[in-house]
């Protein structure tokens, strides 16, 4: 295609950005995700995505970290960022999982939630509560699941206290 004088669009990088990933060519991925940053694709959610992808599955999680500080500074969607908290909750990574949170302007509902459960999932009750309280100071209105998170995070830390203050909130917004 470049040979014939014709310029890749963003389709065209995911696309190529999934074959490397197949393939497992990382030096090919490294070279396209150069000509995405010299294109000023990053911001484009398709090839977002599609490079972040291509590091986590060949296991380069400091290169997805990376990636996403990029994808962040160049406009990159709050739902990738929120991908990648998951992401790293769910491979027990918390301080990586923390780190990209912090770098969201204004996290949603799905991203607080998303770290909030990590915490939960690897049984870190108290962070999780400083989490759910950090949401509330934030704005953030709580969902039916932000909800039962956190009364998880109470049964790990033993917080009846915490506990009743909860289902006192849940009352006063009658999710039942």
């Amino acid at each position: 295609m470049q040979h014939e004088d014709s310029n890749p669009n963003a389709i065209t990088f995911g696309y190529a950005l999934k074959a490397c990933r197949v393939l497992e060519n990382i030096e090919e991925a490294q070279e396209l995700h150069e000509k995405i940053v010299r294109g000023s694709l990053l911001s484009d959610l398709h090839v977002g995505n599609a490079l972040l992808d291509m590091y986590v599955s060949c296991f380069l999680l400091g290169k997805t970290l990376e990636v996403f500080k990029e994808v962040s500074q160049s406009g990159g969607d709050v739902r990738l960022s929120t991908s990648l908290v998951d992401m790293y909750a769910k491979c027990g990574m918390m301080a990586k999982a923390q780190e990209v949170f912090n770098l969201l302007s204004r996290p949603n509902i799905v991203a607080w939630t998303s770290l909030v459960g990590g915490y939960i999932e690897h049984e870190k009750g108290e962070k999780a509560l400083q989490c759910f309280n950090a949401m509330q100071q934030d704005g953030i209105i709580h969902d039916a699941p932000a909800f039962v998170l956190s009364m998880k995070a109470c049964g790990i830390v033993k917080g009846i206290e915490n506990s009743q203050e909860l289902h006192a909130k849940l009352l006063e917004v009658a999710y039942f």
